[in-house]
């Protein structure tokens, strides 16, 4: 920021050979650098090498024979046409570089597979160039180190590599390259950001599809690693339509999620309201826990919702009520403690299976589940059976009671009436005899 202005190749002539950081960014300097620096072999303790945003132009020289130790080169964003041609094969070789900076330029070629032996570097920063070919999967051998990879706004092709997945802790920046000319998404463990801090598409529907991002959330959330058929749900690659238990429709729009009897805990994911066109959800005989989330009740398009034989707590969502496509709906023997209003479904196709839940008596709660609408009620006992006999089984125990409650009280009222006899019967002997006395006194005194 100085406004030097100043031939580039006059300036690099006059370095101190003890010289360690040489940072020139922001100035007018201009002109070619030289095509080899062997002028310049005595810089063995050159460290970092900064000249981004002048007007330099033409090829980058070659650094390795002069620049042994060079950990830090920045020569992004040279004004007018700045740098041009191919990255010389020997700048790959540089192993000793921590920062390359080179965006913001015209230079053209491929990232080598040498790449990869770049072994300490963090900041790899060659955007907005003209940069052709394939990532190479190399890339991922900079784990553990690389925090910054951005090869944004160039002519990229190919399919993304996986192993960009396995840069823990680094931000990835890919856009405005030629990835949708391959019939491939981006992998699973960039659009996820599984191991990566950041990754600029991540929002980009067609290589990180929004449906595939919910079904993950899913499987991670219900411990997919424990499931007993997780076939394709980890693949980096495979659409999300062939996963196991997932089907599709013809726009790749998620319609069925069956995943019954296959080892599922953990907890149902909100995520599952982002599979809008959702039509059948059935992951029954399971193991899964908590509350189901009140998304659940966004899904308008669901027809058949099976989660029973699960310990799902709590009350069930409120949406239930205004799901008008609904057909069918089983929530028994969970630990569900309240019910909205769900209306009366169509018992036409799935009869008296339509709407069960846990209503039945004996309950494992202090009252059974209030559901006046469902066809079927469970109990505590895992016995189901028609709603109307609930209601009837709740009847007869009542008039069982009050039957019971009528023969005590015939019992007392008969022992009642018993008593009163008895002691009348008492009351009428003592005046006949009183009588009799009283009649052989009258006799006595009329005799005398």
């Amino acid at each position: 920021n100085n406004k030097i202005r100043q031939d580039a190749n006059d300036l690099l002539w006059h370095m101190p050979p003890k010289m360690e950081h040489f940072i020139a960014s922001n100035n007018n300097i201009r002109g070619a650098l030289p095509a080899k620096w062997e002028s310049l072999n005595e810089l063995k303790k050159l460290r970092e090498f900064r000249m981004a945003s002048n007007y330099i132009s033409g090829e980058l020289p070659s650094f390795e024979e002069s620049y042994t130790s060079l950990q830090h080169l920045d020569m992004s964003y040279q004004k007018k046409n700045g740098l041009t041609g191919q990255i010389p094969e020997d700048l790959w070789r540089t192993q000793s570089f921590i920062t390359l900076s080179l965006a913001g330029n015209s230079l053209t070629g491929t990232i080598t597979s040498l790449v990869g032996d770049l072994a300490v570097m963090k900041e790899f920063d060659l955007s907005n160039n003209r940069l052709i070919g394939a990532i190479p999967s190399e890339v991922g051998m900079l784990a553990g180190s690389l925090k910054v990879f951005n090869v944004a706004n160039n002519t990229i092709t190919g399919y993304i590599p996986s192993q960009l997945g396995l840069l823990q802790g680094a931000s990835i920046y890919l856009k405005d390259n030629l990835f949708y000319d391959v019939n491939l998404p981006a992998p699973l463990s960039l659009c996820t950001l599984r191991a990566v801090e950041a990754f600029d598409l991540e929002s980009d529907p067609k290589l990180c599809p929004p449906q595939r991002n919910a079904l993950n959330d899913f499987f991670d959330e219900a411990k997919g690693g424990d499931w007993l058929n997780a076939s394709l749900w980890q693949d980096e690659y495979a659409g999300y339509c062939s996963w196991n238990g997932v089907s599709c429709d013809e726009t790749d729009q998620v319609t069925k999620l069956k995943l019954s009897t296959n080892g599922l805990s953990g907890k149902l994911s909100k995520s599952i309201a982002d599979l809008t066109s959702l039509e059948e959800l059935d992951l029954s005989n399971n193991d899964m826990k908590g509350p189901i989330p009140a998304d659940l009740g966004l899904l308008s398009n669901l027809s058949y919702l099976r989660l029973s034989y699960n310990v799902f707590t709590g009350t069930a969502p409120a949406g239930l009520g205004d799901m008008k496509r609904l057909q069918l709906l089983q929530l028994q023997s969970n630990r569900i403690t309240g019910m909205p209003n769900v209306p009366s479904l169509n018992d036409i196709k799935h009869g008296l299976s339509t709407f069960v839940t846990d209503c039945g008596v004996p309950s494992d709660f202090d009252e059974a589940l209030a559901c006046e609408n469902c066809t079927m009620c469970c109990n505590a006992h895992d016995d189901c059976y028609p709603q109307q006999e609930t209601k009837l089984k709740d009847y007869g125990a009542f008039s069982g009671v009050l039957a019971v409650f009528f023969v005590v009280l015939c019992c007392m009222a008969t022992l009642l009436l018993y008593v009163i006899g008895r002691y009348k019967d008492s009351g009428t002997n003592l005046t006949r005899s009183t009588r009799r006395r009283m009649r052989l006194k009258d006799d006595i005194y009329a005799l005398s």
